[in-house]
């Protein structure tokens, strides 16, 4: 996965991260990503430090569903390869194989789950539980209010937590 050129992109590495939750695809989410710095860096519009985060969010959000709708893609978005995400989850890797792949089928029923959700509330899972953002950067990025994030959240665990737990959708 590339990291960050330079300082001057803060939050590379989590917006590629999104980036390529969103479209499922690598290629697809680094060509997003530089759109979006490239926005970032040209500097036409003047961005607080404080609100930086939430702008390249909502940026690469923006650009994806431009591209999306202009492109009158048809196919669900994929999950994301899994040895894209799955290596940087674990705080603590197992030091026996067995174990380690336990944890990875665990995290491929939890990321099929999530891919089961609604639109919106797969996004708000990804950007509270992923990305580790706010109620109010989500809320920034979305342009929903915070109470409909926690609503969102709370419908969306509800869910994930029945299909988790019996097998059921």
């Amino acid at each position: 996965m590339p990291s960050s050129p330079s300082s001057d992109m803060p939050y590379y590495d989590e917006i590629r991260l999104y980036a390529i939750r969103l479209t499922g695809d690598s290629a697809w989410a680094d060509d997003l990503v530089q759109e979006t710095y490239l926005r970032f860096l040209q500097g036409k519009v003047e961005i607080q430090p404080t609100a930086q985060r939430a702008w390249l969010y909502r940026t690469a959000r923006n650009l994806f569903i431009d591209q999306f709708r202009r492109q009158k893609r048809t196919r669900k978005v994929k999950s994301v390869i899994k040895s894209d995400i799955l290596p940087g989850l674990s705080q603590q890797p197992s030091s026996q194989p067995h174990h380690a792949l336990e944890q990875e089928e665990s995290y491929g029923e939890v990321f099929d789950a999530v891919d089961l959700l609604p639109d919106r509330q797969r996004e708000v899972i990804l950007l509270k539980f992923q990305q580790g953002l706010s109620y109010d950067e989500i809320s920034q990025i979305t342009g929903d209010t915070k109470t409909t994030i926690g609503w969102l959240l709370h419908e969306a665990i509800t869910k994930l937590r029945k299909k988790l737990n019996n097998g059921e959708g």
